[in-house]
């Protein structure tokens, strides 16, 4: 049995068994729990769990029950469901440990970890906004904020999340969802209710819809509704239907619902409007491998779709590298609209080869595109990492 907390912040990676998750309380809605004197529901009642009182759990072996210690030394048990981790604000240092890769993380992007943690935890506006939008960390430091990130949510609590995410626009919850890929939002189809939907219900509501009407033009006359084949982040759900939408009357301008390709947590892709209002770059594609963007532009009084045309990418055919080499998969995101007129995107190839041990040598390529949907123009660099 994994420890609950690495059940509920999987992060797509492989968490280490430093996170320890000991004590809880009674979670979900019916208050006081009888303890049994065995790892099922037919068994006895040896004692009354009260509401709020923290005790200490361990896992049974293959089951989905935990032993439970009240701080009276009675013991028995609990199933996992049953039980809301506990936390305190000393769990959260109040500096920055030597050599933290998170903290070097956050320091590199100008703050303190640990004190925007603690803050963040304590429903600080400012500091929850700087937290949350971490969502760029990976290896040591991925890890580091799965463990603290548990801690401030529990501290936070349903109410206070969920009222802070209600502020926030729709990328920024996804970005703050995804952080909470695993127990949190999906433990699969079939599996009962989630951590996040029976400990933090009106969180997971926001985090996790069927329907989403959003991603709004500038000028607020229009919205994009897409619905997905079901609420919960499967990596299997999908948008099974996505229109424009003019917001006052509720009509439909145009259904996008066939340059949607994504499933699982980059199901609902992104949008990126230009300034005026007449156009919009719809991306759809995974966080690292095939991803596309078209355009939909204001033709007279409905929008019409643009395919990015045949780039000739600089350099390509001199490439003595790529010679043998096959194109696995192409990503193209949109940056930014230079102009009302010009969208900026990042168009990066990924390649295989076979070397002579026969290992597989990958090679990726990165351009800078400038597009202009309206005349079909389109010019190609390589991109520059600063």
């Amino acid at each position: 049995m994994k420890p609950l907390l690495l059940l509920l912040l999987s992060l797509g990676t492989a968490l280490p068994n430093l996170l320890s998750a000991d004590r809880g309380v009674v979670g979900g809605s019916a208050g006081a729990l009888e303890l049994r004197s065995e790892p099922r529901d037919q068994a006895a009642p040896v004692a009354t769990v009260k509401e709020g009182e923290i005790f200490e759990f361990e896992g049974v072996e293959n089951s989905d029950w935990h032993r439970v210690t009240l701080s009276s030394g009675q013991s028995g048990f609990l199933p996992e469901e049953r039980i809301r981790l506990f936390f305190t604000l000393d769990e959260i240092p109040e500096k920055d440990e030597p050599n933290s890769e998170v903290g070097d993380h956050a320091k590199a992007r100008g703050f303190d970890y640990c004190a925007t943690a603690r803050a963040a935890s304590q429903g600080e506006a400012a500091a929850m906004l700087r937290y949350f939008a971490i969502t760029d960390t990976d290896g040591a430091a991925g890890e580091g904020h799965a463990y603290y990130s548990g801690i401030v949510i529990h501290l936070l609590g349903d109410e206070k999340l969920a009222a802070f995410l209600e502020t926030q626009p729709i990328d920024y919850r996804i970005g703050v969802r995804n952080q909470f890929s695993g127990g949190f939002v999906t433990w699969g189809e079939d599996e009962g209710m989630t951590y996040g939907e029976r400990h933090f219900p009106r969180s997971y509501a926001l985090l996790c819809r069927q329907v989403i009407t959003d991603w709004p033009s500038p000028d607020g006359r229009l919205v994009i509704r897409k619905n997905f084949s079901s609420a919960r982040v499967t990596r299997d759900s999908k948008v099974v239907k996505a229109e424009l939408v003019e917001k006052a009357s509720g009509a439909v301008v145009a259904d996008l619902t066939g340059d949607d390709l994504a499933v699982g947590s980059s199901r609902e892709g992104a949008i990126l409007w230009s300034p005026d209002s007449r156009r919009f770059a719809y991306y759809s594609g995974g966080l690292a491998t095939a991803g596309r963007t078209v355009v939909w532009q204001q033709e007279g009084k409905t929008f019409v779709r643009r395919e990015l045309p045949k780039i000739a990418l600089p350099g390509r055919a001199e490439d003595a590298e790529l010679v043998g080499a096959a194109l696995q998969w192409e990503h193209v995101e949109p940056l930014r609209w230079i102009t009302p007129e010009t969208l900026e995107l990042q168009l990066h190839d990924y390649f295989e080869k076979l070397r002579e041990d026969r290992s597989i040598d990958s090679i990726g390529r990165t351009y800078t595109v400038t597009w202009h949907p309206s005349s079909g123009e389109v010019e190609a660099k390589p991109r520059v990492f600063e």
